[in-house]
This record gives structure tokens, C-alpha cells and sequence, in this order.
């Protein structure tokens, strides 16, 4: 198989697999809380509740770096400490 017979079949397994997804999707409708149930339910999770926590980057990172400043560095030490068995996730939009 050559190489461009192999880019467009993985082009193909990703068209379908988002196909399906969206058909999964399509087929949940309105009723998202009782699929994410179901779905914590049959494999066992404990669902889980979101608290946002808004940092500002500019209070987090040094100026026109990636390193964290020493505000940045006791922020997020602040929030480990609050609650040690809480998982933390970082998402930047």
C-alpha cells in the first residue's frame, strides 16, 4: 500500500468514526444527563461536579514566558491544598 493510499484510508476511518459519533449524538438528543448516567453506571465512574476556578495567565506565568511565577506557583498551591483528593485539570480556551 503507498503512502497516499494509506493517508486516505485513514482519512476514511476518521470520516466514519465521526460519522458515528455524531450519530451516537444525533440519537441522545435532549437527554445527556440520563446518557452520562447510564454510561457512569455501566462502567463503573462516580460521576463527577465541575468547580472553575478562573486564573488569569498574567497572574500565573512570568511576562512573555512559560515559566510560572511565584504567584502562579502559590496559586495552584493554594487550590492542591484546599482539597488534596481532588483531581485538577487545566484547560485553556
Amino acid at each position: 500500500m503507498t503512502a497516499a493510499q494509506r493517508s486516505i484510508m485513514s482519512f476514511l476511518d476518521l470520516a466514519l468514526i465521526t460519522t458515528g459519533v455524531m450519530a451516537m449524538l444525533a440519537s441522545v438528543g435532549d437527554r445527556h444527563s440520563a446518557a452520562a448516567g447510564a454510561i457512569s453506571e455501566t462502567f463503573g465512574a462516580a460521576p463527577r461536579s465541575v468547580v472553575e476556578h478562573a486564573l488569569p495567565v498574567s497572574q500565573l506565568f512570568e511576562p512573555q514566558d512559560a515559566r510560572l511565577s511565584d504567584a502562579g506557583t502559590a496559586a495552584l498551591a493554594e487550590l492542591a491544598l484546599a482539597s488534596p483528593t481532588v483531581e485538577i485539570g487545566i484547560t485553556v480556551p
